[in-house]
C-alpha cells in the first residue's frame, strides 16, 4: 500500500509540473489576440523575425495595380519602396508583436480606413502585408491576397509614425 500512494503521489506531482510547464511555455508565446490578427503562429512568426522589411508611402485612394505593383493589401504604393534599416526592422516587429500596442477594447473604428504607409515583412517567398492609417490609428493585416485584420493601434501610432518618418522621404508622408 505504502508503494501505491507514493507512485500516486509521484505521478500526481508529474503530471502537476507538466500542467505548470505546459502553461508556462504557453505564455512565453506570442499573445493569442496578435495570433488571431495575425492569423496564426506562422505569420506571428514572421512578423517577430523577418528577414527583411520594406516601407514605402501608400495611396489610399488608389487601389493595386496590375500584378507585380508594389501594394499593401488592395492600396497601391505612392511613392519609391524603401528597405528598412536592421534597427528601425527590429523595432517595428517589437512594437507590432505586442499585445500592448493595439487597443483591443476598441476594434476597428467606423470611420474610413485610408493608409498613408504600407510595409512588408519578408522571409523567403512569404510576404506579411501592412497598411497604417497614421490619422486614424489603424492597421490593416493582408497575406497572400487575402485580408486577415483590421485592428486599432492608439498606443502605438506615434512610435509607427516616427518609424515612418525616419525611413521615408520627408514629403512622403502627409503631415501630422
Amino acid at each position: 500500500m505504502g508503494r501505491e500512494v507514493t507512485r500516486a503521489a509521484l505521478l500526481v506531482a508529474a503530471c502537476a509540473t507538466l500542467a505548470l510547464g505546459a502553461v508556462a511555455c504557453k505564455r512565453s508565446g506570442p499573445d493569442w489576440r496578435i495570433l488571431q490578427l495575425y492569423a496564426g503562429e506562422r505569420t506571428a512568426n514572421l512578423l517577430a523575425h523577418p528577414a527583411s522589411v520594406r516601407a514605402f508611402p501608400l495611396d489610399p485612394v488608389r487601389r493595386e495595380g496590375p500584378p507585380g505593383d508594389v501594394h499593401a493589401g488592395p492600396f497601391a504604393a505612392a511613392g519609391e519602396v524603401r528597405d528598412v534599416p536592421a534597427d528601425a526592422a527590429a523595432e517595428l516587429s517589437k512594437i507590432l508583436s505586442d499585445a500592448a500596442s493595439y487597443d483591443w477594447q476598441r476594434g476597428p473604428k467606423r470611420g474610413p480606413f485610408r493608409p498613408q504607409l504600407g510595409l512588408w515583412f519578408v522571409r523567403g517567398s512569404y510576404v506579411l502585408e501592412l497598411a497604417v492609417d497614421i490619422d486614424s490609428a489603424q492597421l490593416g493585416v493582408y497575406a497572400g491576397g487575402q485580408t486577415l485584420g483590421l485592428q486599432s493601434v492608439d498606443p502605438a501610432v506615434a512610435r509607427l509614425a516616427e518609424i515612418a518618418a525616419r525611413v521615408l522621404p520627408a514629403d512622403a508622408l502627409p503631415p501630422r
